[in-house]
C-alpha cells in the first residue's frame, strides 16, 4: 500500500528462502492471478513459502525503489496476512 493508504500497483515481491511456487499478483478480476506485478488491488499471494521466518522484498517497477520486511512468521497450516507501506 502507498503512504496515503491506497493499493500499490506495479510491485513485484520475492521471498527468502525461495518458495516452492512463484508469487501470484492480483489480476483484472477477483479470481484471476498474474505472474508479473500487482494490479489495481495491490495484492500478492506467495504459495509454498517454507515454515519459519521469511524475508520479503518488494520492488516498485516504476521507481526501482525497494522495501524489505524481515522475520515474517510463516506457520504450518496458517495464512499470514500483512500490510506493507511502501515509500
Amino acid at each position: 500500500m502507498t503512504r496515503n493508504g491506497g493499493p500499490a500497483t506495479g510491485i513485484t515481491v520475492s521471498a527468502m528462502p525461495l518458495p516452492a511456487f512463484p508469487p501470484r499478483f492480483d489480476g483484472g478480476t477477483p479470481t484471476a492471478w498474474r505472474l508479473d506485478e500487482t494490479g489495481q488491488r495491490g495484492v500478492v499471494w506467495l504459495p509454498g513459502v517454507a515454515l519459519g521466518p521469511t524475508q520479503l522484498t518488494f520492488r516498485d517497477l516504476a521507481t526501482s525503489g525497494e522495501t524489505t520486511v524481515n522475520g515474517v512468521k510463516v506457520v504450518n497450516g496458517g495464512i499470514t496476512m500483512m500490510d506493507v507501506v511502501l515509500p
